[in-house]
């Protein structure tokens, strides 16, 4: 009898390892588990033997165990009934139902430990299990390590990855789908792709579009001919680049394996026809990528709001460097920007006051253009920046010096640029700012006895002491209408918020008050009933 429950147990405790989650522990198991299953690999690897083994043993031990309740029981009265029934329900109990529920708790450490008597067990029925066996194989086949279909991967990928994170059980579900994408469902139609032709100049408007569209690899189509693509301008190197062109049915992952390489991280796709192949598409490594970890761009992300405050002003230099101001106050984008430089390398304190290139901008904006006619003598009280015209300075009496000044002498490395009057304006507005004890140790040099004069008419800007100050305070008192404004919506909000939860709570009052009164009156009914 115990050596037919043995063989019960054993049979189910072996079957119930599976020969890939046997592999998966002797491959990737921790030290304990892993000699467990190294040790009974040969017998779950030859599944056949094994079974014919142990069930011909569990079959002479029933055989056996039978036979003898027969002889022992023979004397009894009624001893069929008697032998009928006391075999089969010890049988049941002690050869069926109590090893396979032992054997069956911790199937891997019971069958390492007993695997010699399962041996000796082997070597007892050799004669009969081993032909019978080979029958088996011959006929049935053999229990093999067997390999899991795709869609049973996906499965369990998909169920395993509920208890991770949900950015990593995205990331794991993805790239299991990923096997399967194709160059054309990640491609970006080409009728969506910024594309420059081989006719367009890299003039000013043109690198102004390519700086505001943000690529650096642009490709670059034949003539007039938008699907007949064969460079790529590259703009970190300004050098055209052959065009590297993929089929529509490349999988993904041999051409992110090539782009891995170090080649190029841009190619067209194309479809193959009757009439040979047709341009359908671009594909970039980015858009591969965002297929496997996601949008790398969120949608919240989009909003001026949301991004950083660097990319606003950015899209505020490149409308800036869009604008003809030649025509408006006469000077180029570049030759306002040599005055830029001139203004931070001779006015110091104007940066340190806050002047930044936008508040620069303002400075020379148009309503800022003055004209001078011959003879007008500059007021020192005003800071002016005149960079066109014929002009006297004059130290005292005897001392003079001639400014001769021309736009387009402003961004040569020879000229002087702008001249620069009344200097001590900027000085007395950084004296207004920075606290007292700090500007005592600072102190005027600008000289007092020097007189600008006119000889031809002059162009410059001007600007007071009030209009600095109302430059240097203007993005202020902005950010705090936009603070304003914002406080007075959250207001509404709340006032909305408290309107609503008031309504809820009365609603709430006066369903309470309508079931007191019920019950009331209910018990006024119950007491009338009784009276």
């Amino acid at each position: 009898m115990i050596g037919a429950g043995f063989c019960a147990g054993a049979v189910l405790a072996f079957l119930s390892v599976s020969i890939n989650d046997l592999m998966l522990i002797i491959e990737n198991g921790k030290e304990p588990m892993k000699k467990c299953a190294k040790n009974i690999r040969w017998h779950r690897l030859n599944t056949n033997w094994l079974i014919c083994s142990l069930s011909l043993f569990a079959t002479i031990c029933n055989v056996g165990c039978t036979m003898s309740f027969d002889k022992f029981l023979e004397p009894l009265k009624w001893h069929w009934l008697v032998v009928a029934l006391i075999p089969a329900v010890t049988m049941a109990l002690f050869c069926e139902v109590l090893p396979q529920a032992f054997f069956r708790r911790n199937p891997l450490c019971v069958t390492s430990r007993t695997r010699y008597i399962t041996a000796f067990i082997f070597i007892l029925v050799f004669p009969l299990a081993w032909p019978l066996s080979k029958c088996f194989d011959f006929f049935v086949g053999k229990d093999v390590r067997q390999l899991i279909t795709d869609e049973e991967l996906d499965a369990l990928i998909k169920e395993h990855s509920k208890q991770m994170n949900d950015t990593e059980g995205k990331i794991l579900v993805r790239t299991m789908k990923f096997r399967k994408k194709h160059v054309s469902q990640m491609m970006t139609p080409i009728e969506s792709v910024f594309l420059l032709s081989s006719e367009d100049r890299l003039d000013r408007k043109t690198l102004l579009l390519i700086v505001e569209k943000g690529y650096t690899r642009i490709p670059i189509y034949d003539k007039k001919n938008r699907r007949k693509i064969f460079y790529i301008l590259n703009i970190k190197k300004i050098r055209d680049t052959p065009m590297r062109f993929v089929v529509d049915d490349m999988e993904a992952q041999q051409l992110l394996e090539e782009m891995k390489k170090g080649g190029e991280h841009m190619c067209c796709v194309c479809k193959y026809t009757l009439c040979g192949y047709q341009l359908i598409g671009l594909i970039t490594i980015e858009d591969i990528l965002e297929e496997l970890f996601g949008e790398i761009e969120d949608e919240a992300d989009k909003s001026w709001a949301n991004r950083r405050a660097g990319l606003l002003k950015d899209q505020m230099v490149i409308d800036w460097f869009k604008e003809e101001r030649t025509a408006k106050i006469g000077l180029s984008v570049g030759q306002q920007l040599a005055i830029f430089q001139q203004l931070n390398n001779r006015c110091s304190r104007l940066a340190k006051i806050g002047f930044d290139i936008f508040r620069l901008r303002d400075l020379l904006s148009q309503k800022r253009v003055h004209k001078f006619a011959p003879g007008t003598q500059l007021d020192r009280k005003c800071f002016h920046i005149m960079y066109a015209g014929t002009i006297e300075e004059r130290f005292g009496e005897s001392e003079t010096r001639v400014y001769v000044l021309k736009p387009s002498d402003l961004m040569k490395e020879s000229s002087e640029g702008a001249l620069l009057v009344g200097e001590q304006v900027i000085d007395q507005v950084y004296y207004e700012i920075v606290p007292n004890f700090y500007t005592d140790a600072m102190t005027d040099s600008s000289p007092t006895n020097v007189i600008y004069r006119v000889i031809k008419e002059a162009v410059g800007f001007m600007v007071t002491k009030d209009q600095l100050l109302q430059i240097m305070l203007t993005s202020v008192v902005e950010d705090d209408d936009k603070s304003m404004q914002e406080g007075e919506e959250n207001a509404k909000q709340r006032r909305i918020h408290s309107k609503k939860s008031m309504s809820r709570t009365k609603d709430d009052s006066t369903v309470e008050e309508t079931q007191r009164s019920e019950k009331t009156r209910r018990a006024e009914g119950e007491r009338g009933g009784q009276r």
